[in-house]
């Protein structure tokens, strides 16, 4: 059996209190269209939890999820756009 690595329990509280410092400050953000980028792994990440929680065999037969009664009806904004690669959206 492998024992795993003990845990540096400061490591951990100074990463925590790293990350609690940096949403302590917040940024004003000019009114506009920004591109935004997303890992090919948080795309998936965020598709799979989608799947697993709203779109669950329970939620669809308790017409409990966001796309209920929407067949036939848009549901993104129109000017939602999806790009395969960065370089589509470079000259932004």
């Amino acid at each position: 059996m492998i024992n795993p690595p003990p845990l540096d329990i400061n490591k951990l509280l100074s990463q925590l209190i790293q990350k609690y410092q940096w949403v302590e400050n917040s940024a004003k953000m000019n009114i506009g269209t920004f591109p935004l980028f997303f890992t090919p792994k948080a795309v998936g990440t965020a598709i799979a939890r989608l799947w697993k929680t709203v779109l669950s065999a329970q939620a669809i037969v308790q017409k409990a999820y966001p796309l209920a009664d929407k067949l036939g009806e848009n549901i993104f904004d129109r000017h939602f756009t999806r790009f395969n690669s960065i370089s589509s959206i470079m000259n932004w």
